[in-house]
């Protein structure tokens, strides 16, 4: 059933391309944390949001630390649709339609050279590091799963090879059912898959904002196919939340291992603001205070 399953939830990124690189990144003052993670690992469409100081310092007061608990579920006090509303105030609007490369959710960061002896290495440490984190936040939060790839070369014809990885939720209790119970079909399963693309052949400069003086195994988000991300998929009666269980899985990551969560439709007219999270705190695209 593996080899079956690794085919239906690989729709995505079979199409042929050579991963870009991005130089040594220089941090923008004047914007915020986010947009220079977005900026320095290749998210090119990242742009801050400007809101009134009374609404910025109610939001920014907040922090968004999930490190407390993974928010795995529905809360009231998350990173989905409750959390977008408690922003409100004028950041639930078309503004924050994305385009490009901030259309869709996204892995990246930079693997220092003293953890990894090539970029063969740190190619595996990464799709390593990401199943790892997805496997410790689902057991932190008492919850079965089934991983049905684990860490997969996949060299198929007119594609860059890439390492894959999923993990199938089996809690029924969470509205995640058994093979059998979701007709053998993974779109009524609950799951979370990664997909991992090799990173720069060479160690490069990591922006000094990050890692001071070192270097480290770059992989980026701009590539138009070729970019390494995180997929989850949550059918409908589940009481699992895609941003929530993203938070829980950064929470469990290293600080040099990113998660870029896009904008999401909401049923009204706006978007769920964007964020990147990173050891489990959820970054903002709000343009800071200069006052």
């Amino acid at each position: 059933m593996t080899k079956k399953l690794t085919v239906i939830i690989l729709a995505a990124g079979l199409a042929s391309g050579c991963a870009t690189t991005t130089s040594s990144y220089q941090y923008k003052g004047d914007h915020s944390r986010a947009y220079n993670l977005a900026q320095a690992g290749g998210l090119y469409d990242a742009r801050d949001y400007d809101i009134p100081r009374d609404q910025r310092d109610g939001v920014m007061s907040k922090g968004w630390d999930v490190t407390g608990d993974a928010l795995l579920f529905n809360s009231g006090h998350g990173l989905g649709l409750d959390w977008g509303k408690s922003l409100g105030l004028g950041l639930l609007t078309s503004a924050f339609a994305p385009k490009g490369v901030m259309e869709r959710d996204s892995v990246f960061g930079w693997i220092p050279e003293t953890q990894a002896g090539d970029a063969g290495e740190a190619w595996e440490l990464m799709s390593n590091t990401l199943l790892d984190g997805i496997e410790k936040s689902l057991q932190q939060a008492n919850v079965k799963y089934i991983v049905d790839n684990r860490n997969l070369h996949q060299d198929l014809p007119l594609v860059s090879e890439y390492i894959f990885s999923s993990v199938r939720i089996v809690d029924p209790e969470h509205g995640c059912p058994d093979w059998e119970s979701a007709n053998r079909d993974y779109d009524q399963s609950c799951y979370v898959a990664t997909t991992v693309y090799a990173p720069t052949e060479e160690p490069r400069k990591v922006p000094d904002f990050l890692m001071a003086g070192q270097n480290g195994y770059g992989f980026y988000a701009n590539d138009e196919a070729d970019y390494s991300r995180i997929k989850v998929n949550i059918p409908k009666g589940s009481n699992l939340d895609k941003n929530q269980l993203l938070a829980g899985i950064s929470h469990e990551l290293p600080a040099w291992a990113f998660i870029f969560v896009a904008s999401q439709k909401l049923n009204t007219d706006g978007y769920t603001a964007p964020v990147i999270l990173t050891t489990g705190k959820a970054e903002l695209f709000i343009t800071p205070d200069q006052g």
